[in-house]
């Protein structure tokens, strides 16, 4: 059987078994639920940012990743299909917490889960079947939530999910990738001028809509100030990534991946605290120093992390998932720490409910005169609150490294049953895709051949040279 009916059978099958999953265990929430007789108002208040960020996971991410020269169809066709599967795998494991009731809140929070699962794919784009993809899904999902659900328990700040979702998925996709191991064959692993072009669509699309991902789940002014701050970041580090790109090039011009990525790292750099008060000035050096940070990663670590240690990344996922969520984190244990009433009023017990006080406690009734939805918490301190927010990236950052090379391990113990990705297939289109125009890979490949096109592999692909 070949490996492409072994992957509509599966598909089929695995179809069919959620579908019998849901008759089992899902419903509507209250909100969708004909006989409620309150207004819906969840639908307004959440649906317009859901659909923006459907049209960043399956839109954005899935032109973002269509830069390789041969692979434009897996990289959009595969983010689809991926994002189609965790959708519904996710929101069936939301059952785990709890009963399966959906509302628009579940929809995010299972769009949010396919964003870490799509950053994983970037790392490994191009050197996997839809099989192996598969697994990984199967796998990755439900450890991300419950590492999402132990950020929850440790009652953390990160409403953008730049800890929960891009730092997991960021170095679950890094370990993944290192134990898989780099190619052999990089000949396809760069861009074409119409590609490129593709791909920054994508970006753009991110950028316009990254403010409703970080503000999704936020309400009343801690969401105006979620879509502030994210687009402050995000001015800042396109601009600086302009900067740091013409400068770093060693004939002062901007070099296209830069533009395709760090522009959009002050989305994932303000995350954490997007909800949060950290004033105008600082959101824009935060995304500032996350677009240089992104942009020197493509330039010098990158390169480095793959002759050192082996360690290839196709779409460049640690420069912009990995580091700028570092220093969200950063910004959120810092943020953490200077929290006060001054700054926040009785709202701080909404933004940081474990420091609420005492149930019981005298000081809590008189803060529920002024602000009800304040519920009981551990009257943490903010000093305790930043310690609790710098274990939930640790804890992160050990179970994503940790997962994703234990997940490499399985897509290799499987590869006679899922497939592998052999060295003459990495980056082509032809090995699971119908494509009509195959005598032009047939003249590229014979152009690189005559020319010795060295091409670096990784994402850094516009630093290619013939020599």
């Amino acid at each position: 059987m070949t490996l492409g009916k072994r992957t509509g059978i599966i598909l089929i099958i695995f179809q069919l078994a959620l579908i019998v999953a849901f008759a089992f265990v899902a419903t509507y929430g209250e909100e969708a639920d004909s006989k409620n007789i309150l207004p819906n108002i969840s639908t307004n208040i959440y649906y317009p940012m859901f659909q923006d960020v459907q049209v960043m996971i399956l839109v954005g991410f899935g032109m973002i990743m269509t830069f390789l020269k041969r692979y434009s169809y897996s990289g959009a066709g595969l983010n689809f299909l991926v994002s189609a599967i965790t959708y519904q795998y996710g929101l069936l494991l939301q059952r785990m917490f709890g009963p399966l009731r959906i509302g628009m809140k579940n929809l995010i929070n299972a769009d949010l889960t396919s964003a870490a699962i799509l950053i994983s794919m970037g790392a490994v784009l191009g050197k996997t079947t839809p099989l192996q993809m598969l697994l990984m899904v199967l796998v990755e999902v439900p450890i991300c939530m419950g590492n999402q659900y132990l950020s929850t328990f440790l009652q953390v700040a990160d409403i953008g999910g730049s800890v929960s979702a891009h730092t997991f998925g960021a170095y679950f996709g890094l370990g993944l990738s290192k134990i898989l191991g780099k190619p052999k064959d990089t000949s396809l692993e760069g861009p074409s001028y119409q590609t490129d072009l593709f791909s920054i669509i994508g970006t753009l699309f991110l950028w316009v809509f990254w403010p409703s991902f970080n503000g999704a789940l936020s309400w009343e002014d801690g969401q105006q100030r979620a879509v502030i701050n994210t687009y402050l970041a995000l001015i800042a580090s396109c601009v600086i990534s302009f900067a740091v790109s013409t400068l770093t090039h060693h004939s002062n011009k901007f070099t296209m991946v830069h533009i395709q990525n760090a522009t959009l790292a002050g989305g994932v750099a303000i995350g954490t605290v997007a909800d949060l008060m950290v004033m105008p000035y600082a959101a824009l050096l935060i995304g500032g120093l996350a677009g240089a940070v992104s942009t020197l990663g493509y330039v010098y670590l990158q390169p480095w992390l793959l002759h050192h240690l082996d360690l290839h990344d196709t779409c460049g996922v640690n420069n912009l998932h990995g580091m700028p969520s570092l220093i969200a984190a950063t910004v959120g244990i810092i943020a953490a720490s200077q929290a006060s009433l001054e700054m926040y009023g009785p709202k701080l017990y909404l933004l940081f409910p474990a420091r609420a006080p005492f149930p019981s406690s005298k000081e809590l009734k008189d803060i529920q005169v002024i602000e009800e939805k304040v519920i009981p918490g551990e009257n943490r301190s903010a000093n305790r609150q930043a310690l609790y927010q710098l274990l939930a990236l640790l804890f992160t950052f050990t179970i994503a490294t940790i997962a994703g090379i234990v997940t490499g391990g399985l897509l290799k113990l499987f590869s006679p049953w899922i497939g592998n990705v052999s060295d003459e297939d990495t980056f082509d289109d032809r090995f699971m895709w119908s494509v009509s125009d195959e005598g032009d890979l047939d003249d590229t490949k014979k152009f690189k051949s005559e020319t010795n096109i060295q091409p670096l592999s990784n994402h850094n692909h516009h630093q290619i040279g013939i020599v």
